[in-house]
């Protein structure tokens, strides 16, 4: 099954740039040269060919190589999703096709891939300035490495991409939608742009199907409002059949009002705050040698954000990032994914955790471990730690 990025119709959003009224700036062009010319700019080193394939023999036009944290592949053209915004600005969605083959694998093919060699898929938005032709930053929640970054069955992670005008008008800024599917359901969460300055509001709300096994034929859909004073809710409604089934459904028929917060860091404790601020080291006990390096930088939205990695020569490696959601006493928790390949665990192969992870410093340890210490890919412990000290 190959992972694909949803067309926005079948979302229910809209991807054709909406019509240019007086007085308004013209929004950038997603024309194909545009689309092309920022995702080479993204994987510098890499050109645009025909020569890759994904699960047909015909072969297909491709950016290769593309390389991302010790793994090389190639960027689907077909999979290439842009939405632009004011101010010379678009969203750029694409999914990757990596191994850790040492020559870039450009054959995606089922029975053409050992079985020790198998692709990962991943799955990205980033913010694009198309005037200047440059990298803005990726949205938080992206990329997505569900499932060990593969794609199981039927069940992948789509993506749609829009441009959204809420009721109530744009307060200044502009909004955008992004759709993904998690295992078999599928969220939509909402992102303000002001300018660069791009945030995410609230949690990702589930819509589309819903009924599930209940037997109910039940769908949600959400869509994003302001009030007068420029906060942001998003409405989300629920419409169902007539079958008995569904009169047990309490959302049938009902409007959910949630009000969406730009996320920010809970800073609960400023010492514990400044103590984790900066360059500190990246360890796994499975990895030989001097730790890795790390980073945590406060945005000018508030996010604190961590990314670091730590390697061997053998091809092991431990890679981290995402935001801080919370900062606590000798704590912190963050939403994002840790990333681990160690040769004699799993198979040797790569290992994601997601999602929310919780971090602790106990004692006079100088090290914040993570908790979920329980490798998802096999049955060994991991001691993922932060240290204080670069």
């Amino acid at each position: 099954m190959v992972l694909r990025i949803a067309g926005l119709l079948a979302w229910g959003l809209c991807c054709a740039p909406a019509a240019v009224a007086a007085g308004q700036s013209a929004r950038p062009s997603c024309d194909e040269q545009s689309i092309e010319q920022a995702l080479a700019a993204l994987f510098p080193g890499s050109d645009w060919g025909d020569d890759c394939h994904l699960d047909a023999d015909e072969p297909i036009a491709c950016l290769r190589p593309v390389r991302r944290g010790g793994l090389s592949g190639f960027l689907p053209r077909s999979t290439a999703r842009c939405t632009a915004l004011p101010g010379g600005l678009a969203l750029i969605g694409f999914e990757l096709y990596l191994s850790e083959a040492r020559q870039p694998r450009l054959d995606a093919r089922p029975d053409r891939i050992p079985f020790d060699d198998r692709p990962y898929k991943i799955v990205s938005v980033v913010l694009y300035d198309l005037g200047k032709k440059r990298f803005v930053r990726r949205l938080d929640g992206f990329p997505l490495e569900e499932n060990g970054w593969l794609c199981q069955g039927d069940v992948c992670s789509e993506i749609g991409l829009a441009a959204v005008e809420p009721a109530g008008g744009l307060g200044g800024c502009r909004f955008a939608a992004v759709d993904h599917l998690r295992g078999m359901l599928r969220y939509r969460r909402f992102y303000r742009i002001c300018a660069q300055d791009v945030r995410a509001l609230g949690d990702a709300v589930q819509v589309g199907e819903i009924g599930g096994q209940s037997g109910c034929s039940a769908r949600a859909e959400a869509r994003l409002d302001l009030d007068p004073s420029g906060a942001a809710r998003s409405i989300r409604t629920v419409t169902c059949d007539a079958s008995p089934e569904c009169r047990e459904l309490t959302a049938c028929g009902r409007e959910q009002r949630t009000d969406l917060a730009p996320l920010e860091t809970a800073v609960r404790d400023r010492g514990e705050a400044a103590k984790l601020g900066g360059k500190r080291g990246l360890r796994l006990q499975w990895i030989e040698g001097r730790p890795g390096k790390a980073e945590v930088k406060k945005g000018a939205d508030g996010l604190y954000r961590i990314s670091g990695r730590q390697q061997d020569g053998k091809g092991n490696f431990l890679h981290l990032e995402g935001v801080l959601r919370e900062i606590g006493a000798r704590s912190f928790v963050l939403e994002g994914r840790i990333v681990t390949r160690i040769d004699h665990i799993a198979k040797g192969y790569t290992c994601v955790r997601d999602g929310k992870l919780s971090f602790h410093r106990r004692g006079k340890r100088p090290y914040w471990r993570l908790q979920q210490i329980d490798n998802p890919c096999d049955k060994v412990a991991d001691y993922v730690d932060v240290l204080l000290r670069p």
